[in-house]
């Protein structure tokens, strides 16, 4: 974790970025003795579950970005808010989140299809 501290600090962040994290990451799972890398390990199947790990984190932050910066942000307050500010900006950029919402609707309804197919094809 250090390391990545470092790196980071050094490119002027707070924090390491995931493309970092990972790279360290992959350095600390190669093997240091150049014979250990001959042949399949035991460590194979784990090297998957980083992947898989990954592809539900990113489902769980979209959920969680959602909730945060899309109801905050429809909350009455925050609509009346912008529309005192400015009512003509404040309904193009309403229309622009209904337009990415309904996209995201379509992208969600295949998700689920693809869900329910492969549950039907577990359960076969």
């Amino acid at each position: 974790m250090t390391e990545g501290l470092t790196q980071a600090a050094e490119q002027g962040l707070k924090r390491p970025t995931a493309a970092q994290l990972e790279a360290i990451a992959k350095d600390l799972a190669a093997p240091s003795i150049p014979q250990q890398a001959k042949g399949p390990t035991a460590a194979e199947p784990a090297a998957k579950e980083p992947q898989v790990a990954a592809a539900i984190t990113s489902l769980e932050r979209a959920a969680s970005a959602l909730r945060e910066l899309v109801h905050s942000a429809l909350t009455p307050a925050s609509v009346r808010a912008a529309l005192e500010a400015d009512p003509v900006a404040a309904r193009e950029h309403v229309e622009d989140l209904e337009a990415e919402l309904e996209r995201v609707a379509k992208r969600l309804a295949a998700a689920r299809r693809a869900i329910a197919s492969a549950s039907e094809e577990a359960a076969v």
